[in-house]
């Protein structure tokens, strides 16, 4: 089975993201995945891409393996998010705010009349 060289170290064929063959991440990047399909065609070896391969060894790779985000840092992001708006929020809402401006016109109105 062919190594590839994806952008997103796929193993098991195209992400679905190619475009007439170059890459999603970049028009300049070739699909590692396209020039492997298209170059078993030429040597008639096609077939071999319906091997199934085992889910990798994410343990044993040198950057880590995939990326992941914890639920702790999530939990971060959505409390800091929810005291920026609780800090912005009005302390009058627009009735209030209504309700204020007609009774404040009442006050100014009477001291005229």
């Amino acid at each position: 089975m062919p190594i590839a060289r994806c952008a997103k170290t796929l193993m098991n064929g195209p992400c679905g993201g190619t475009n007439k063959g170059k890459c999603e991440i970049s028009k300049d990047v070739d699909c590692a995945w396209y020039l492997i399909v298209e170059r078993m065609k030429q040597l008639g070896t096609l077939e071999k891409l319906s091997e199934v391969i085992p889910p990798r060894n994410w343990s044993t790779a040198r950057d880590g393996g995939p990326r992941r985000i914890s639920v702790e840092h999530i939990r971060e992001y959505e409390a800091k998010e929810e005291a920026k708006a609780e800090s912005s929020k009005e302390y009058f809402t627009a009735e209030d705010a209504e309700e204020i401006e007609i009774h404040f016109l009442t006050l100014i109105y009477t001291d005229y009349v």
